[in-house]
């Protein structure tokens, strides 16, 4: 798969976002390969200006049984702009018995040339209320918060609508 798109404006393609896709499908698994780029100029503080920037990914998700899936990511920015360099995660998905409840945790770590790398924890709970309405809440821990010597506990609730 393949694409072309407006970039930053959305209305022209004066800078376009390119992104080519390849997957492969198996029976209990598919693997996802794909590389982007984003052209147009990306001024930074410094005196040098980018003209594109782009990057790569993969990821792969198996399911082991009906119950429980598993996935890796990794992807990598190769350009100056972005302050993360690589991002690696790997997670666990289980369907829970009652109702199509659904437990997930994952790790994700980013590493950041100039600074730490920051490592995520994250887990959720998905909750049907109705054919069309989903509750998540989500707790995640934030080791190296953007770099820093500082870690973060933070949670949410999402809310899904469907119709």
């Amino acid at each position: 798969m393949a694409g072309v798109f407006a970039g930053r404006d959305h209305l022209d393609f004066a800078d376009q976002f390119m992104v080519i896709e390849g997957r492969y499908v198996q029976e209990h698994g598919q693997l996802v390969v794909g590389h982007w780029q984003h052209n147009g100029e990306w001024p930074l503080n410094e005196t040098e200006d980018f003209v594109a920037i782009s990057g790569w990914y993969a990821n792969y998700q198996h399911q082991i049984n009906e119950d429980l899936t598993v996935f890796i990511g990794l992807s990598a920015l190769l350009d100056e702009v972005d302050a993360i360099e690589e991002h690696r995660l790997i997670g666990v998905v289980y369907q829970l018995p009652w109702q199509e409840q659904q437990l997930g945790v994952m790790a994700s770590q980013v590493t950041v040339p100039s600074a730490n790398d920051e490592l995520q924890l994250e887990a959720y709970w998905q909750l049907p209320i109705t054919e069309n309405l989903v509750l998540q809440p989500v707790v995640q821990y934030i080791d190296q918060v953007a770099g820093t010597d500082r870690s973060a506990w933070v949670g949410t609730l999402r809310v899904a609508i469907t119709y």
